[in-house]
């Protein structure tokens, strides 16, 4: 595990490499990184267009073989603000690291099912490249053999109805989590008002109306929490913690972070990985990641609604200075959202 002290951290972990070989680089991907217009220009040109139309041609000329790197430092980095800026901070800790898994695919936790079909489903493809370069894996399409690990998982009804990243459970039920936000009130009477819930965080310095954001019942079967059994588990972490008395910066010293499959009655099952046969028709890409289900699509607004929260301040004419404080900067890139499957074309084995 590696700790992000400042941005060269950053870069190391994202880009893969060991070292830092030209610090005039890092120095010009922090800035593309943390500037705002940048950001929107990312999200609606793409990371190569954006680049290519804002930076010095010399500089384009000089790291243009970097570019795939720079977008993968980026891009993590952004979905990472999204998440502790964006997500954990409008919508709590609990819920917001739930949606955000999901929904920007970021998160402190590791994603698990209570389903052995779907969790065959996920252990039947291989890693990403990049995951791969990053531990050292070869890939070999013949022998390649896949893991699925069993864990205990607590009843549904177990999981805390509040917790944060310290008071955070061994294993945590998605569902469950999502289910919070269902009401038992008549369709008809739902609420569901993303900008208004936003407003309201903001202009009372932090209070959550969660009658806004109020889903009628049965809503969290037709989503991707719902269709994929999600959960998670948590690994245990021991450091030491500390904040820089003139900047406020906290400061945190990794001492052990805990081997999830030493946990007491882990069980591995071990499978040759293979395109077809699951056995299960129903589980694929569409049924797992719904895009047309209005449950889902409410979901999906809602992040939006999220990544245009100053917009929507702005817009009722509230003068406010500064909506956000640069240490709560998130970058306004709508592609970041997740909306549909990822793309898993070519990572099956066959076998």
């Amino acid at each position: 595990m590696r700790l992000f002290k400042n941005f060269d951290d950053i870069f190391l972990a994202y880009s893969c490499e060991d070292t830092i070989r030209d610090h005039d680089e890092v120095s010009l991907l922090h800035n593309i990184t943390y500037h705002d217009a940048m950001a929107r220009r990312i999200g609606t040109e793409g990371f190569e267009t954006a680049i290519r139309r804002s930076v010095h041609p010399a500089l384009l000329t000089r790291f243009e073989h970097r570019l795939p790197l720079w977008e993968r430092v980026v891009t993590a980095q952004h979905k990472g603000l999204l998440r502790l800026n964006g997500a954990n901070q409008f919508f709590g800790f609990r819920v917001g690291q739930t949606l955000a898994q999901h929904y920007i695919e970021s998160s402190e936790f590791l994603d698990a099912t209570r389903s052995p079909t779907i969790a065959a489903f996920f252990a039947n493809y291989a890693a990403p490249e990049v995951v791969r370069q990053q531990h050292g894996l070869h890939h070999d399409a013949s022998t390649e053999i896949g893991i699925i690990y069993r864990f205990f998982a607590p009843a549904a009804n177990d999981t805390p109805l509040q917790f944060d990243y310290y008071s955070a459970p061994g294993y945590i039920d998605a569902v469950a989590v999502a289910e919070t936000l269902v009401t038992s009130r008549p369709d008809s009477q739902t609420t569901w008002s993303p900008d208004d819930f936003i407003f309201l965080y903001k202009m009372t310095g932090g209070h959550r109306d969660w009658k806004l954001l109020a889903l009628p019942s049965g809503s969290i079967p037709d989503t991707r929490i719902g269709r994929q059994e999600a959960a998670f588990l948590v690994p245990d972490e021991v450091h030491d913690e500390s904040r820089d008395p003139h900047t406020g910066h906290q400061h945190v010293r990794y001492q052990a972070i805990e081997d999830l499959s030493a946990r007491d009655g882990v069980n591995l099952f071990y499978f040759l990985r293979r395109r077809t046969g699951l056995g299960d028709a129903r589980v694929s890409e569409s049924y797992l990641w719904p895009s047309d289900e209005q449950p889902e699509q409410m979901f999906t607004g809602l992040f939006h609604n999220m990544v245009d929260a100053e917009d929507i301040i702005r817009s009722r004419k509230i003068i406010l200075g500064r909506v956000f404080e640069p240490d709560h900067w998130y970058p306004a890139r709508h592609d970041l959202i997740r909306e549909k499957a990822p793309n898993l074309t070519g990572r099956g084995i066959a076998t």
